[in-house]
């Protein structure tokens, strides 16, 4: 019993085990599945150039500059290159492998030298390197590529000095320049009021010491009223050390007289303000010119004019005084200047004598002046001048009272009296006060108005927007408010949301409407700061650049150049508020979609003999061209062209003429156009088929000076032509053959230009 009970126990014991063991070995084998590591697709690859300025391109894109990151696909081989101004281009090929990130080291090697300047025996030379100035001696380790160049060190005095020299590359080349001088120390000496010209430059009054270039100079002494002294003289360099001394004598006066009597006599006579004496009086030997002649006599109104005096003539003065009255000039300011008939005569308050007649009387303050004309009768004795004038000041509000200098002058409109020069206005409306200042000039303006404010829209996405203005509400939107000049808080309500913003409200003709967004703030970038920013194709600024985008699809993109990146974003509130741009370059087939112009320089070459031309034309995937070619042959010392065929008087080929019968002079005129249609092959390349017209002729000239045309090297008809053109975005290069119906000749024709985009506002 007990062992038949032992037996299943056994036979379940032993599939038990089978049973654990398979468990056993599925669990294995799952855990080995588990064990394996994920396998690794992209890595980073990061390169680190040791010049500042360096730009990075990974497979001839641009990458950035200095040091860059990019995630690349593990495997797969990249080509890298490294440019920096004024060093040698680094480049390789790296595969991105997994694990740690690939990592470039590139060591930019110099590509250029060192130039350091000397001269004696001064310095403060200029130093020009190939044309362009770079900097004064002495000068030291000037940055130079590598190559050729030509040198030249200017200083005023000296000779130019020229030189050329050779730098290698990270060698210093040093120079010390001798200058020689081309000048030498002059001494002139004159009268001690006379004025010393040079070459008609003003040196000095007296004497003057300097020095002068060898050669002719013109040297003079100058004095008003005066003959002046000339001397023509050369210097030479005789003697470095020696001073050349020149004296040049005295410019000799020019003179006439002057005799002045009065009635009543005993007048003072001040000429340009100088007594020369009373009346009667004769002044010998005065210098030439124009003067103020004052004759001034107590109790007389003083008598003023212009005189000439001219060389050996004497000027005779015979003048009555006239009855006169004493008056006082005054204005409504201490000190102003006062004039009477455009003389000087004092500062307000002023009393003297004014015959009885009209005189103009002229007050100045500063900038500002007034005059009049006044009739001086026996019954005068004060003449009063207000410096400034009646002004109307207007508001655009009838209430407003009106304060000038802190006084009050009167309600919106008011007339009021006001001095030339500056004054506080201030407008009191109710509790609103406005100042500001005003200048009243002697112009046309006699009326001040001021607006104190205007009225202002302010508009948002929606309507019904609730707008306050400095937290007092406003309205609705859109809405039209009359608003005061000044800053304003503006915060409109939508909903759950609100946004304030502040505006500028002035008179200076800036915007009276003012849109309010409530949108996202988002900040576009590019992979270079100033890349411009395009919002559904407007510019709105440059990376990086923060906007407030309204909610809903938007089209962005970020130009550099040529380069761009376009990107859709929809904008939600608080939804993405940073966008990122990696502007690249265009492919020449999009480059060349918007349509080309393009013009060429041709060269061509048959028998030996070349022609030169152009062509233009323009093209998309199909486009057209024209070409024209001609030659220029040398005949008689003079340049012949295709067109001479027209113009020459020639005579058709004789067999009878005999090689004696012509000289050496032969012209080859060849005159060819042609047009046809481009088709795109693949990428740049185009392939070009046309035909046109070729007038090839050639003449030989007898001993007579007659033209007759060769046997050989005519040809005047049809013209075949095709070939490729290479549009290299703004680069074109074109080949082409052109041949006759017979193709009995081949001429090649090759030409260089440049085309440009037909519609500029393609980006």
């Amino acid at each position: 019993m007990l062992v038949l009970f032992s037996l299943p126990s056994m036979a379940q014991s032993n599939l038990m085990e089978d049973s654990l063991s398979a468990v056993s070995d599925v669990v294995v084998d799952t855990l080995e599945v588990l064990n394996v590591e994920p396998v690794q697709n992209i890595n980073y690859l990061t390169i680190n150039a040791d010049q500042q300025g360096s730009m990075i391109y990974v497979n001839d894109e641009f990458a950035g500059f200095d040091t860059v990151t990019k995630l690349l696909n593990v495997g797969e081989t990249y080509s890298w290159r490294v440019e920096c101004d004024m060093y040698h281009n680094e480049s390789g090929d790296v595969t991105i492998v997994s694990g740690d990130a690939v990592i470039i080291d590139v060591e930019m090697k110099p590509a250029y030298g060192f130039l350091t300047v000397t001269s004696l025996p001064e310095d403060s030379a200029l130093v020009y390197v190939d044309n362009k100035c770079v900097g004064i001696t002495p000068n030291e380790m000037i940055h130079v590529g590598i190559g050729k160049h030509k040198m030249l060190v200017y200083k005023e005095m000296y000779e130019p000095y020229i030189y050329e020299f050779e730098v290698e590359g990270n060698d210093t080349v040093m120079l010390e320049v001798q200058l020689v001088s081309n000048s030498k120390n002059v001494m002139v000496t004159t009268d001690s009021q006379s004025d010393i010209y040079i070459d008609n430059v003003m040196m000095g009054v007296g004497d003057w010491n300097g020095s002068i270039t060898y050669g002719a100079h013109i040297i003079e002494a100058k004095k008003n009223n005066h003959k002046p002294i000339l001397l023509e003289t050369y210097i030479q360099n005789d003697s470095i050390d020696s001073i050349d001394t020149i004296v040049l004598e005295a410019p000799v006066p020019i003179c006439g007289s002057l005799d002045v009597l009065t009635s009543p006599q005993g007048a003072s006579v001040f000429i340009d303000g100088v007594n020369r004496g009373t009346t009667p009086l004769f002044i010998d030997k005065m210098l030439i010119g124009q003067y103020e002649l004052c004759l001034v006599k107590d109790g007389c109104a003083d008598m003023i004019k212009t005189i000439d005096i001219v060389e050996n003539d004497t000027l005779s003065i015979d003048e009555v005084f006239s009855p006169a009255k004493e008056i006082l000039v005054k204005t409504d300011r201490y000190g102003d200047s006062l004039f009477v008939n455009d003389r000087y005569v004092g500062k307000s308050p002023h009393k003297l004598f004014l015959t009885y007649n009209t005189h103009n009387i002229k007050a100045r303050r500063m900038q500002y002046e007034v005059s009049d004309d006044f009739y001086i009768d026996m019954n005068d004795s004060v003449v009063e001048l207000f410096v400034g004038k009646e002004m109307q000041i207007v508001t655009d509000y009838k209430r407003d009272r009106i304060f000038v200098d802190g006084k009050e002058v009167g309600v919106n409109p008011c007339q009021t009296m006001l001095s030339y020069g500056e004054h506080n206005l201030r407008v009191m409306r109710g509790k609103y006060r406005h100042e500001q200042t005003i200048v009243v000039e002697d112009d046309n303006v006699d009326v001040i108005e001021l607006t104190l404010g205007k009225e202002v829209s302010i508009k948002t996405t929606n309507k019904g927007d609730k707008v306050y203005i400095d937290n007092k509400y406003a309205g609705k939107t859109p809405l039209t408010k009359y608003v005061y000049y000044g800053e304003h808080d503006v915060k409109v309500v939508r909903g759950d949301h609100e946004t304030t913003q502040t505006i500028s409200v002035n008179d200076n003709g800036e915007q009276d409407e003012h849109t309010i967004y409530i949108g996202q703030l988002v900040t576009f970038e590019s992979t270079r700061h100033g890349d411009d920013i395009y919002i559904n194709g407007e510019k709105k600024g440059e990376s990086p650049l923060v906007y407030d985008m309204p909610v809903g699809n938007h089209e962005v993109m970020a130009k550099r150049h040529r380069r761009m990146d376009v990107q859709r974003i929809y904008i939600i509130k608080d939804g993405q508020t940073h966008f990122n741009f990696t502007p690249t370059k265009e492919s020449i087939s999009e480059f060349n979609s918007n349509g080309m112009g393009f013009f060429t320089l041709n060269a061509s070459q048959y028998q030996g003999k070349y022609s030169y031309g152009l062509s233009w034309g323009s093209y998309k995937k199909v486009g057209w061209y024209i070409s024209l070619l001609t030659n220029f042959d040398p005949a008689h010392g003079t340049y012949q062209t295709g067109i001479t065929q027209f113009i020459t008087k020639h005579n058709d080929y004789s067999p009878d003429l005999k090689a004696e019968d012509f000289n050496n002079n032969h012209i080859d005129s060849r005159l060819s156009a042609t047009a046809g249609l481009m088709f795109k092959v693949a990428g740049p390349v185009y392939i070009k088929l046309g035909g046109g017209y070729a007038l090839y002729s050639a003449f030989d000239q007898t001993i007579n000076e007659e033209w007759y045309r060769t046997k050989d090297g005519n040809y005047n008809g049809l013209l075949l032509t095709g070939g490729l053109q290479f549009n290299l975005k703004n680069i074109v290069i074109s080949t082409d053959v052109n041949t006759n119906q017979n193709f009995d000749f081949m001429e090649f024709k090759l030409g260089i230009g440049f085309a440009k985009k037909k519609n500029k506002d393609k980006k």
